[in-house]
């Protein structure tokens, strides 16, 4: 009984994760599960692409996969996410109002110098509603649109290739 309530609930939480569809993500278990969206299906696809194969469809270029999905594959190290991750609110905050010492380590792990560092507290500042369109931003979810906003800035996308 315990076993089924864990494999449930774990269940729950991936097709929580995949964003409604095998569709919206990229890699080789959302291509197999294309056109599927039955629950199942998007436990199974998100748990092919994130567990197995996801590394490999963003690095080659496959499976739906572009640079795009990977952006910050050499920024976004554990550092990054977990600095985010643990710092989060504080980062918005200091967004806001465009400099702050959680600003400074942040741009410090994505190794800005002082140039970058300068226009990221800009652009950050000016991006913040984009960056944090809600309350509950996930983590996941701002590191992927701070790392898309970035490579869209002339002065930042350079960063993302180091």
């Amino acid at each position: 009984m315990r076993r089924r309530v864990l494999s449930a609930g774990f269940a729950f939480v991936l097709m929580c994760t995949t964003g409604g569809s095998a569709q919206a993500a990229c890699g080789i278990g959302s291509k197999l599960w294309e056109g599927n969206n039955s629950a199942g299906a998007r436990v199974v696809a998100f748990t092919t692409d994130v567990f197995t194969f996801k590394g490999i469809s963003t690095t080659f270029e496959i499976a739906g996969c572009t640079a795009k999905d990977n952006l910050f594959k050499r920024v976004a190290s554990e550092k990054v996410h977990h600095y985010a991750s643990n710092n989060l609110d504080r980062l918005a905050s200091d967004m806001a109002r465009g400099h702050g010492e959680h600003l400074d380590a942040f741009a410090s792990l994505l190794e800005l110098d002082e140039r970058g560092r300068a226009e990221f507290e800009a652009f950050s500042q000016q991006n913040l509603e984009h960056l944090f369109p809600r309350d509950d931003v996930t983590v996941d979810e701002f590191l992927a649109e701070l790392g898309q906003r970035m490579a869209e800035s002339a002065t930042l996308s350079p960063y993302l290739e180091r």
